[in-house]
């Protein structure tokens, strides 16, 4: 299995103690960043940007392809606004930043499309965009519980 991460996940599993874990799976190609969640967490001066820098040689880092880009304008398209699964709850569009930016979750869900990946995200919006893409979608809990069981099989 490999996973797409969205921005969100990578700071929580820092936040959780687990990024050397997640340095791990990127040095196994067991992980995918598309280039603008790279963007995101290394355009300012975190320790997070600065130690995410440092995976660029294991090939972690997804520059989107031609293909991708034509689907990103389609997904974005779908998902950008407030949408509903259904008659369930309103889900608030990948455009709903927290700083009012245009975020890059259209870029996880097409990478992990095209891609045959697992996105690692806790968006709301993005796991509701992953069931009408049909496309697996974990929370980064799950992705730290997968680790660290895998982990312990291998002892």
């Amino acid at each position: 299995m490999k996973y797409c991460l969205d921005a969100n996940a990578i700071i929580n599993i820092q936040l959780v103690g687990m990024l050397s874990d997640l340095e791990q799976m990127a040095a196994q190609n067991l992980i995918c960043i598309p280039e603008g969640v790279y963007r995101e967490l290394t355009d300012t001066t975190t320790k997070i940007g600065e130690k995410i820098k440092k995976w660029v040689p294991y090939g972690c880092i997804h520059d989107l392809t031609p293909d991708e880009l034509l689907l990103l304008k389609e997904i974005d398209g779908k998902y950008g606004q407030p949408f509903k699964i259904g008659n369930g709850n309103l889900y608030g569009g990948f455009w709903a930043t927290p700083s009012g930016e245009k975020g890059v979750d259209a870029q996880v869900v097409v990478v992990a499309k095209l891609n045959n990946l697992i996105i690692v995200t806790n968006d709301g919006s993005m796991h509701g965009a992953s069931y009408f893409e049909d496309v697996e979608c974990i929370r980064f809990e799950e992705l730290c519980r997968r680790f660290r069981t895998e982990t312990h099989k291998l002892l």
